[in-house]
């Protein structure tokens, strides 16, 4: 149950990170 959570929170940072990069980086090529 724990590493199932822990998994879980690893994927949400990680896509958060990724959209948050994608974003940073569009803007920044405006």
């Amino acid at each position: 149950m724990v590493l199932q959570v822990v998994v879980a929170e690893a994927l949400v940072i990680g896509a958060v990170g990724l959209f948050v990069r994608s974003v940073v980086l569009v803007r920044w090529r405006l």
